[in-house]
């Protein structure tokens, strides 16, 4: 699950500077999604499957 996750993010990054390139998007609205992108995949490198199950 989390490879799909991983994948995920890979390809809205992928979209996003696509339409950056296209001037679809502006630079400072593409830097604040590529940030909140940034923290789901640390998220994501982080996790540990029941991590939190008591």
């Amino acid at each position: 699950m989390l490879d799909l996750g991983r994948t995920v993010l890979e390809a809205r990054r992928a979209a996003l500077v696509a339409a950056r390139d296209e001037r679809k998007l502006d630079d400072e609205v593409l830097r604040e999604i590529m940030e909140e992108i940034d923290l789901q995949q640390a998220v994501l490198a982080n996790w540990e499957p029941g991590r939190f199950n008591s």
